[in-house]
């Protein structure tokens, strides 16, 4: 799902429309009709739509993709730029190449409702079975071996009408967008690890699973911080847990945030205050949003998920921080035979069980 809308041709892309003095370039898989462009679903799209005053995008919200601008020029590859966009500018650019930008209104607030963990679990799995209900025909799957693909593959082994493939190997074909645009391509994160075919194609991926999940260590950090918890210490004492070797890459985060615990309550002086800045930490971290004519199906990128776990009290989130425990009893409550099949560690070894799923899958389907 990229593009770039331009005053002159942009021939990093192998699809320019010229409209209104404007050209509009973009990447393979984006639907034309007349004067609009539109690639995606509804939540993870871009729409842009040319009129005689300019070009206006539209986009699911949160923004799924980055966006930087200049004048002259609106994209979400380029990040040399001048300025970038955040998740609440909506930027639009006329006919002559001006650019505006506006606030648009995305909603910080964490309900004030507290709710217990396991109400936290059942409201994340009415979210996701809703989800599952829109899951594209003859999807394809990726199992790593962590939490967030194998809950996946949890939810659609519990539903004979989806029909997906797993796929055991990485998996990238060239495309003339891919193969020129390499470098740029590079310095996302979240493509660095993508499957790619040129035909049309659907993936499923756990973007946003960590994320969203509360299971990343910027976010983990600032919540104990805040409440007065050595999160080291607590990781020292349990090295059997789930993200044990995982996080102890963030020595360096984990003793910051804890020397500075102090600044951090006066920044955010309220947990209201400090639940506005992790959502808006969270909706400004861009994953997956399509590339090419393969689409990535993201469920998991749904900021409500976030919204509900920080209902719960701190000292219930302490497990799903060490061992993911909320993310593995999703796993057992969709098909309780498929958590024998996760790794023991993430990112350590995290193939260790993945044959035995294999193996199970293809027992399965035949």
């Amino acid at each position: 799902m990229f593009f770039s809308i331009t005053k002159i041709p942009d021939i990093r892309f192998p699809n320019n429309y010229q409209i209104n003095n404007l050209w509009i370039n973009c990447d393979n898989g984006w639907i034309q009709s007349g004067t609009t462009f539109y690639k995606g679903y509804d939540e993870n799209y871009c729409k842009i739509i040319v009129n005689d005053t300019g070009a206006i995008i539209k986009h699911s919200t949160p923004r799924s993709f980055p966006l930087w601008h200049q004048e002259g020029i609106i994209t979400n590859i380029d990040s040399t730029l001048s300025t970038q966009a955040w998740s609440d500018d909506a930027v639009n650019i006329d006919i002559s190449g001006k650019i505006t930008v506006a606030k648009s209104n995305i909603d910080l607030a964490v309900p004030k409702e507290l709710l217990t963990i396991h109400q936290a679990q059942e409201r994340i799995r009415q979210l996701l079975d809703k989800k599952l209900k829109q899951v594209p025909n003859k999807i394809k799957l990726f199992c790593s071996g962590g939490l967030d693909t194998l809950l996946l593959y949890s939810m659609f082994s519990t539903q004979s009408k989806i029909e997906f493939e797993l796929l055991v190997d990485e998996h990238y074909e060239q495309d003339k967008f891919t193969k020129t645009n390499q470098s740029e391509l590079s310095k996302f994160w979240g493509y660095k690890q993508i499957h790619h075919w040129s035909n049309p194609t659907w993936i499923a991926t756990g973007s946003h699973g960590d994320e969203y999940f509360l299971r990343g260590p910027l976010i983990i950090a600032m919540l104990t911080a805040w409440n007065n918890i050595n999160f080291s210490e607590l990781l020292a004492n349990n090295p059997d847990c789930y993200h044990y070797y995982h996080f102890n890459k963030y020595t360096k985060l984990w003793k910051d945030s804890w020397d500075n615990r102090h600044q951090l309550k006066k920044e955010y002086p309220t947990v209201d205050l400090l639940h506005r800045q992790i959502i808006n930490i969270l909706v400004n971290d861009h994953q997956h949003w399509h590339l090419g004519n393969t689409l990535t199906w993201t469920p998991y990128k749904d900021i409500n998920i976030a919204k509900i776990l920080l209902q719960c009290d701190i000292n219930e989130l302490i497990p799903q921080f060490l061992d993911g425990q909320l993310s593995k009893n999703l796993i057992v409550d969709y098909n309780p035979d498929i958590i024998n099949y996760l790794s023991k560690y993430k990112n350590y070894n995290s193939r260790e069980n993945l044959p035995n799923l294999i193996k199970n899958h293809h027992l399965t389907i035949i």
